[in-house]
């Protein structure tokens, strides 16, 4: 209701008073929570990783493990939920630098995205939506992390990329009996010479 009643931009730019947010959730039967994300929440980004995409079916756990190993104890500084489809959100604040716009991080084999996040001109749904619960910390206690921190995260996050390699079938050459273009030149390169000046070549 938010962004049809103050237009998605002053979303962005501006955070609405708590009388705006009375009127919005009056009907509570109609409730659905979004956080804007950026420099207009104290430089917001969330990492959504959707696990619905995932052909493995342990994209979650891989991703706890492989951060774990190249940051220890980084993953229980941040508020994570878990999202309707069965994926995770992980939201926190930036301290040395405004977040980017929407990222892509991580695709699966097929192309569908395993791993973005929701940055400047972003939003993400969150609790109490339902079919979002909280798994870990508080939305009112946001970590702050640094950018040394971010770039791990992304890293972890890129390294579950899968890249698709389109296959060229190379096509074997025919035998060919005759002269080819080369031997033709070599026995009569005056006729080849007529034929380049014919098509207007010098």
């Amino acid at each position: 209701d938010s962004e049809k009643r103050f237009g998605w931009k002053k979303l962005q730019e501006k955070v609405p008073t708590v009388k705006q947010f009375q009127k919005d959730f009056k009907d509570q039967s109609a409730v659905g929570v979004g956080i804007v994300c950026g420099k207009v929440s104290g430089r917001l980004e969330c990492l959504d990783i959707d696990c619905k995409n995932d052909l493995t079916g342990t994209l979650w756990s891989d991703f706890l493990a492989e951060l774990e190993d190249q940051a220890p104890g980084l993953i229980q500084c941040f508020f994570i939920e878990t999202t309707i489809n069965k994926g995770y959100h992980l939201v926190y604040r930036l301290r040395d630098q405004d977040p980017d716009g929407n990222l892509k991080l991580a695709n699966s084999k097929t192309g569908e995205v395993l791993i973005e996040t929701r940055g400047e001109g972003g939003y993400f749904a969150c609790v109490p939506t339902a079919g979002y619960n909280v798994f870990q910390g508080s939305l009112l206690k946001l970590p702050v992390i640094s950018e040394d921190e971010r770039e791990i995260l992304f890293g972890v996050a890129r390294s579950f990329h899968h890249i698709t390699e389109e296959v060229y079938e190379q096509k074997e050459l025919s035998e060919y009996e005759g002269l080819t273009p080369f031997d033709a030149y070599d026995l009569d390169p005056k006729k080849s010479l007529e034929l380049i000046e014919s098509v207007g070549w010098k």
